[in-house]
């Protein structure tokens, strides 16, 4: 069952439903078992991102220690995934959200990088940097 504030959330930004591919991968994301995999292959700008967004922010309104760490193949991807994460955190939290997505790449500084690992509830990075 998906939050009914992020069912608010997404009808105001324009998803009044689901699509039956982003339906179904969330449905499978948000069970719980302790095996949860999904591959989705679909044509640019189907609705992929929210497949690991809804869950992602339905774990970040159920439990207050809940983090990720997003890994994009590029940064440009990376910087856009952030904008949109922060929107719908944003949408959907409030001024709570404030601070929860944080970048770990290499624009930030080593203070930057640090608070990202140890306060950011949601960190987008791409490979380049993990080898700092």
């Amino acid at each position: 069952n998906i939050h009914p504030d992020i069912i608010r959330t997404l009808k105001e930004i324009g998803v009044p439903r689901l699509y039956s591919h982003q339906a179904l991968a969330i449905k499978t994301l948000l069970k719980r078992s302790p095996v949860r995999h999904v591959v989705c292959t679909t044509s640019t700008s189907s609705g992929k991102s929210l497949i690991y967004t809804v869950p992602l922010l339905s774990a970040l309104l159920e439990n207050r220690d809940a983090r990720a760490f997003l890994l994009f193949p590029t940064k440009a991807l990376a910087h856009d995934q952030l904008q949109t994460i922060t929107h719908l955190l944003t949408a959907t939290l409030g001024k709570e959200a404030a601070g929860y997505v944080q970048t770990f790449d290499g624009d930030a500084d080593a203070e930057k990088r640090a608070a990202a690992m140890s306060s950011g509830r949601v960190v987008v990075t791409n490979p380049d940097i993990l080898h700092c």
